[in-house]
């Protein structure tokens, strides 16, 4: 095999000197192309998107509805709000608790979101009475009432419901 001579450039054009570039039949094309390597962006999950503000909904509802919205907000205050739910992230409710949290800080209504814990067994259960609301035959057993009342009460306790909770 030739050996490769070194490419310069034709200041004229840019480009390598034809004359100083290897044959064609001395070039080695490997096997298999390089892998191109993958961003490792999927190992971390992407930053959340910023917390809403009243003001950027003004254009959907109108500044009528913004400022009823803080005229009501005043009942509350000194007052706090305990949300519940079973999950922080995915899921419609924790979609929506994303959002409305900042919005009620905004108002100054104090805002705890809690998400209660639970075995697999506790899952099953919520999911049961979940399907249940909307339609699916269900028959309560003396067992799934004892796991369901077993771990609320362990997320009462660890939750510390206040008087002034609403």
């Amino acid at each position: 095999m030739e050996p490769m001579k070194k490419a310069t450039r034709d200041s004229s054009r840019g480009a390598p000197d034809a004359s100083e570039q290897p044959a064609a039949s001395s070039q080695v094309v490997p096997l298999r192309p390089e892998r191109r390597k993958l961003s490792r962006s999927w190992e971390t999950p992407p930053a959340p998107a910023p917390p809403p503000h009243l003001d950027d909904y003004q254009a959907i509802v109108g500044p009528p509805v913004i400022e009823e919205l803080r005229f009501l907000a005043r009942e509350l205050q000194g007052k706090t709000v305990k949300m519940v739910n079973s999950t922080a992230v995915g899921g419609g409710v924790a979609e929506m608790l994303n959002r409305l949290v900042p919005l009620l800080s905004e108002l100054e209504v104090t805002t705890h979101w809690d998400v209660i814990t639970g075995g697999n067994d506790f899952f099953e259960v919520t999911k049961a009475f979940h399907n249940a609301l909307h339609g699916s035959d269900y028959e309560l057993t003396r067992q799934a009432q004892e796991i369901f009342l077993m771990y609320n009460e362990q997320n009462r306790q660890r939750m510390q419901f206040q008087k002034m909770w609403l």
